[in-house]
């Protein structure tokens, strides 16, 4: 598999903290 990038790591992070948020 590709290595994910410090910043697209990060974001993809963000992306499904937010997701969980949002439902919760």
């Amino acid at each position: 598999g590709e290595q994910l990038g410090q910043t697209e790591a990060t974001e993809t992070f963000f992306a499904m903290t937010k997701l969980f948020q949002s439902k919760d």
